[in-house]
């Protein structure tokens, strides 16, 4: 394929993701708030709202596996239009209906994000894997933003967001269909492979690129945990709750401005060099979280270091798997990534909470810097 054509698909390929990842993130703020209004339980409401990121933790496991028997480009459409017929039964209010249709589309956000994150490798030269990756993890940031806020011009009122979120994701799907993308060729000493389990697939990426992994659970935790506890220290130390709301947003633009200067840098310098500067300065924040009684404004630098140089961890690893790897191999490393950096997200809040809960601003920065020495240490090429 030439560079021109490749370009262009490129292009698509980060269009297509762009509007297929903003309804995820409006319909997960939409459900919640209908939910809410129909008097279902707030235990019950967290259980749903789980239900989409579950179903990105069973395509992440489910998928090296399954394109050693379909296509990957028809899973890819498959997944993708059953993600989007299922948007009308979000608003029906009925509340398993409501979890099984977020966790089909989770299914399809979760393989287009292993998919396209492989594909994307297989599409740039060598040299570009990681301003290419790191543009795409910057767009996925910005989905973060964009989903919440369309919700700021639809309403959650009546029928016009859901219709909005389906018209959206049919986009798409329809900037993709007929797109040239590359056919998957199975490598016949691995096609045994295919008799293997979801766990055995994940072992098997565990033992081969285990630094890759432990790297990318990290950012998980540091992004997802700092996030969900961070404005909670800010106020109990005083801070108003527009302030500590904005250490979201902090955390935010860090993630969002930091994954690309990554991304080009390690085009240049090995990526295990630059995770372990990462994990160092994730460290050096880690350590100011122990002066933020006495220097609340510390909370300010430390929520982008930890969103940023944090979320570097996983975009790093993915730049490493998808230089290094081809074919079967890259999808079995890409979907591990994915499956790791969503059980760190998943276990950020509850482990971050628990130290700030058992041991006040000090338990929390222990955690963060333990975490922190881990990543320094683990950030080893093999």
């Amino acid at each position: 394929m030439s560079d021109a054509r490749a370009g262009r698909l490129i292009a698509r390929l980060f269009v297509a993701e762009f509007l297929y990842v903003v309804p995820f993130f409006a319909l997960g703020t939409l459900v919640t708030v209908d939910l809410a209004r129909g008097g279902t339980a707030p235990a019950l409401i967290g259980v749903i709202a789980s239900a989409g990121w579950i179903g990105i933790l069973c395509a992440a496991l489910a998928l090296p596996l399954a394109v050693r028997r379909i296509d990957r480009r028809t899973l890819f459409h498959a997944t993708s239009v059953a993600g989007v017929a299922v948007i009308p039964l979000l608003a029906t209010g009925r509340p398993w209906l409501v979890a099984v249709a977020l966790w089909t589309v989770g299914i399809a956000g979760g393989v287009r994000w292993v998919a396209s994150e492989a594909w994307l490798a297989q599409l740039v030269a060598p040299d570009a894997v990681g301003k290419a990756i790191g543009g795409f993890e910057t767009m996925i940031g910005a989905t973060i933003v964009c989903g919440p806020a369309l919700l700021a011009f639809t309403g959650f009122d009546g029928i016009a967001p859901y219709a909005t979120c389906a018209a959206l994701a049919t986009a798409g799907v329809a900037v993709l269909l007929g797109a040239p993308l590359p056919a998957d060729s199975v490598d016949a000493a691995r096609a045994h492979d295919a008799r293997d389990g979801p766990i055995a697939s994940l072992v098997r990426t565990w033992r081969a690129h285990r630094p890759w992994l432990v790297a990318a659970f990290l950012g998980g935790v540091m992004e997802a945990g700092i996030v969900a506890v961070l404005p909670v220290q800010a106020v109990q130390l005083g801070a108003t709750a527009g302030a500590a709301a904005l250490l979201v947003s902090t955390a935010g633009a860090g993630s969002l401005l930091l994954q690309l200067p990554l991304g080009a840098l390690s085009d240049r310098i090995a990526t295990a060099r630059l995770q372990r500067a990462c994990a160092v300065l994730t460290l050096l924040a880690g350590v100011a979280l122990f002066a933020v009684e006495t220097l609340p404004a510390l909370h300010w630098p430390i929520a982008f270091v930890f969103g940023g140089f944090g979320g570097g961890l996983f975009t790093l690893s993915m730049v490493a798997a998808g230089r290094s790897q081809r074919g079967p191999a890259l999808i079995e490393a890409t979907a591990g990534l994915v499956f790791a950096y969503n059980v760190g997200s998943s276990a950020g809040p509850m482990l971050a909470g628990a130290a700030l809960d058992a041991g006040g601003a000090a338990g929390l920065a222990a955690v963060m810097v333990g975490l922190a020495v881990v990543g320094v240490g683990g950030g080893r090429e093999r």
